[in-house]
């Protein structure tokens, strides 16, 4: 009898926590403020994961945190939240080693610190952010999200080293196609 009580708590909370976790991605969408962002990722962090596989909650939390910092006008508070954001995806990175979607937000997290000083910053996570996105592509090439963020990359790139619209446009129609192709997978899994 306590082992079924247990079982049904237990089994109870996993439900409502992953039910959390679904609205809390259908509010993604209606997110359009750093404040909005930053808000909904402490709802993510705030979730347990479900099972010892459950990269979810972390990788939204430093998802949420990244588009928090991206959405953000004031440059010095940035590193507090890129700060935090490592945080969820180290831990997501713990939980689903080799994760392309959780390499994914890492490169952004990268991108992010950049604004904070284009100068000083550029060169070390822009090999930081390249390194990531290239292990995200080798392990799986067909990731629409990643060849995004490589397009996106190489955007903001000096030509002289191979950036430029002109080189990212060739990885943005790849992008599309691929996400056009991409299985549609039930949330949680990322289909941003």
């Amino acid at each position: 009898t306590i082992i079924a009580i247990t079982l049904v708590a237990s089994t109870s909370w996993s439900f409502t926590n992953d039910e959390k976790l679904s609205a809390y991605i259908a509010n993604l969408d209606s997110c359009e403020t750093a404040i909005e962002y930053t808000e909904l990722a402490k709802k993510f962090g705030a979730l347990e994961p479900s099972n010892s596989d459950d990269w979810y909650p972390d990788y939204y939390a430093a998802y949420c945190y990244v588009l928090s910092a991206f959405a953000e006008s004031e440059f010095s508070t940035l590193d507090v939240k890129l700060d935090i954001a490592q945080k969820h995806i180290d831990s997501a990175m713990l939980i689903s080693p080799n994760n392309d979607e959780v390499l994914g937000v890492a490169s952004m997290i990268y991108s992010a610190r950049i604004m904070v000083n284009p100068a000083e910053r550029g060169y070390k996570y822009g090999m930081k952010n390249s390194s990531v996105l290239e292990k995200a592509s080798l392990i799986n090439p067909n990731n629409p999200r990643i060849l995004y963020l490589i397009a996106q990359s190489k955007m903001y790139m000096p030509k002289e080293y191979g950036g430029g619209c002109e080189n990212a446009k060739p990885f943005l129609d790849n992008a599309l196609a691929k996400f056009g192709e991409e299985e549609k997978k039930n949330r949680p899994y990322p289909n941003w």
